[in-house]
């Protein structure tokens, strides 16, 4: 069974193309010469492989030990491009949780900086359709002392957000 096994392992990694360090327990064998047959066919095969692989032999705990230089890129890497909208995230930040960051910007260029005047803050429309519901504009530009214009530019990425300095 262990090289039957041996023989499918090999076969699998080059298949899968599977790189790093690799670890494998075969079920247990009590004589040296099947444990050396094992190597034998393992090594024997992973000569086929193209990729540099290299048995280390076995563990005290009855494992074999092995490296391979990982070739090419995977199935995925190779059919799949990065998404330009979440970087790869797979998912982008809430609208509220851009809000957020907006107003916690918004805090820090008024408490920090000194900036004077009015603001504007540009967002995606999404965000700007939060941070103008209920009275949060208002509410803000109480808080912050300062008139506030909320701008929705559509070509702006979803979670990034500008804020200027504009005259009152």
């Amino acid at each position: 069974t262990n090289l039957e096994a041996a023989a499918e392992i090999a076969r699998q990694i080059r298949l899968r193309d599977i790189g790093g360090i690799i670890i494998i327990d075969f079920i247990d064998m009590d004589k040296e010469e099947q444990k050396k047959a094992v190597l034998a066919v393992l090594e024997q095969k992973v000569k086929q492989d193209r990729t540099k692989t290299n048995i280390l032999g076995l563990t005290s705990l009855g494992l074999v030990e092995m490296t391979r230089k990982k070739a090419r890129q995977n199935v995925d890497q190779s059919l799949y491009n990065e998404c330009p909208c979440c970087e790869g995230r797979g998912r982008i930040q809430s609208a509220e949780t851009v809000v957020i960051q907006v107003l916690r910007k918004l805090r820090h260029l008024v408490g920090r900086q000194h900036v004077k005047g009015a603001l504007i803050v540009q967002v995606h429309p999404r965000i700007a359709e939060v941070l103008q519901r209920k009275g949060e504009k208002e509410r803000l530009e109480q808080e912050l002392a300062r008139t506030i214009t909320i701008e929705a530019v559509p070509s702006l990425h979803a979670e990034t957000f500008s804020i200027l300095s504009g005259k009152e």
